[in-house]
């Protein structure tokens, strides 16, 4: 029982740093705005979208 102890607590501290790592990638490529590229190539192929969502035409 005292290995997995050992193993789990050698584990443990990559796994929190490799999570952190990955939250901050997601979120950074959420705010880039890489989450809506379907909406996007959408509006881009229908200017009416645009007019109806209120959004500007910004590219």
């Amino acid at each position: 029982m005292e290995a997995v102890t050992e193993v789990l607590s050698a584990l443990i501290p990559p796994l929190v740093v490799g999570g952190a790592f990955i939250f901050g990638v997601v979120k950074l490529l959420r705010a880039e705005g890489f989450g809506r590229g379907a909406n996007h190539r959408r509006q881009a192929e229908n200017p009416e979208l645009i007019r109806q969502s209120g959004e500007s035409p910004q590219g």
